[in-house]
């Protein structure tokens, strides 16, 4: 796989057209980079191309020009790394099916040139996760596992990214929700490998019950929802109930779901999601009062789209981004 990778990369870059790539400019960006402009370099390489190609032939060609002799320099090759992927995440929505994934899955065999991780390599790789995550690129998430797993078999965090890239491909093309397609049985197992491991233990059992749900297996989804512990992670608390209100109203027991999305509401007060399933529910109990206070407050109330998890459910990983790339970019700043 990796030399299909590589293969399909250079071959690409070699299709690649527009203004000849220029070595110093890249330097020069790369410099910026770790000066601590990261967002001006980035925003220069990322909004002036409709092909990330042509970035990745400037910073393969840069290379002799950024690391002068060798490509020994560490912090260095870890920073054109951290450049590309941050170029990468700006333009996934747009640009990652295309030329988006060549240009990772360079900067990934930059840091494989290494024979053991560089420093501050794990943060890159789950950083990259998040982007391929968020991307809903089930496929190229599983094959970039295969080299975070070599870098660092005992990531806790990779056991759960391996279900996540099976259960991106059961989602229909281009929206989260519908019938249901893939790998189901191997998604199934990968998850309940998942529930062994204590980091990641909570957050599959949600993906299984929510799974469980969107297939009407309203019983079985309450039981993995219903196994997750007292946790202080708001997306894994507000998702549980949210998702099991939801089993309880397929399930016809309207009180049970109130109560459900209730405590979603306590776990993340701006989320309207929650707030709208709630007014829903209260509506169908012939609450009508109460139904019109909820989807008052749910319509009138300060709301923040990123703060609701249903909204970033599907992009899984790509909700520690803030926090790993700010990381990231300390290691590589000089």
């Amino acid at each position: 796989m990796r030399g299909l990778w590589l293969g399909l990369a250079v071959a690409l870059v070699a299709l690649a057209t527009g203004p000849r790539a220029q070595p110093q400019n890249a330097a020069r960006l790369i410099d910026q980079y770790q000066s601590g402009e990261f967002t001006a370099a980035v925003r220069a390489a990322a909004d002036n191309t409709s092909d990330l190609r042509e970035v990745l032939k400037t910073l393969n060609e840069a290379v002799p020009v950024l690391m002068p002799g060798s490509d020994a320099n560490e912090q260095r090759r870890l920073a054109v790394a951290a450049f590309s992927l941050e170029i990468v995440m700006v333009r996934r929505n747009s640009l990652f099916g295309d030329s988006g994934k060549l240009l990772l899955e360079w900067a990934c065999s930059l840091l494989r040139r290494s024979s053991t991780p560089l420093p501050a390599e794990r943060l890159w790789h789950l950083a990259a996760i998040g982007v391929i995550e968020g991307a809903a690129d089930g496929r190229v998430l599983d094959d970039h596992m295969a080299h975070a797993e070599k870098r660092f078999p005992k990531e806790p965090r990779f056991v759960l990214a391996r279900a996540v890239a099976l259960e991106l491909q059961t989602w229909p093309q281009g929206h989260m929700g519908g019938s249901f397609e893939g790998p189901r049985d191997e998604l199934v197992s990968l998850l309940r490998i998942a529930t062994f491991t204590p980091e990641v233990r909570d957050e599959a059992l949600l993906r299984w019950g929510f799974f469980d749900l969107r297939q009407g297996n309203e019983r079985n989804a309450l039981d993995h929802l219903n196994a997750i512990g007292q946790t202080a992670d708001t997306y894994v608390d507000y998702l549980r109930h949210l998702f099991r209100g939801r089993a309880f109203d397929r399930s016809n027991k309207p009180a049970d779901a109130i109560d459900a999305y209730r405590q979603a509401v306590l776990a993340e007060p701006r989320a309207q999601t929650a707030r709208l399933a709630l007014a829903g529910a209260l509506a169908a109990g012939n609450s009508r009062p109460d139904a019109r206070e909820a989807l008052g407050l749910a319509l009138t109330e300060p709301r923040d789209v990123l703060a609701d998890p249903w909204f970033m459910y599907g992009s899984a990983d790509q909700r520690f981004w803030p926090t790993l790339i700010t990381e990231l970019r300390q290691a590589v700043r000089r």
